[in-house]
This record gives structure tokens, C-alpha cells and sequence, in this order.
């Protein structure tokens, strides 16, 4: 998702890798805005949702924790 064209950045936290770009407007349309979920109940239900499919050695990792 995002447009490189109207902004993309790399972050290396120390732990991960990241790249991101600027949602198009459309797409900021779409999702509207964005919200940091980490830490929250929020995040914690979405995590859950997702376990699933995240493999078994990462299970019990959490962005949100350091």
C-alpha cells in the first residue's frame, strides 16, 4: 500500500526493517485515519484475530512490548 511518488522512508528500529510510504488519497478514503492500536485492547483483538496465521515461533512476540 502507499504511493512511492508522494513519499516513501525506510526506519530500522534496531530490531526490524521497516519501509513506508503516503497513502494516495484514495486510499486514505478507504482505511481513513490512521491510528496507533499498539498497546491497546484495540491491538490486542486484532492480534488475537491474526494468531492464527502467524507462525508458531512468533506467536508470542508483541510489538508493543521492547
Amino acid at each position: 500500500m502507499g504511493d512511492a511518488f508522494i513519499g516513501e522512508w525506510e526506519e530500522w528500529t534496531g530490531q526490524f526493517y521497516h519501509l513506508r510510504r503516503r497513502l494516495s488519497r484514495k486510499e486514505q478514503e478507504q482505511v481513513g485515519n490512521v491510528v496507533d492500536v499498539r498497546g491497546t485492547a484495540e491491538g490486542k483483538r486484532r492480534y488475537t484475530t491474526v494468531l492464527r496465521y502467524i507462525p508458531a515461533h512468533m506467536r508470542n512476540w508483541y510489538e508493543w512490548q521492547k
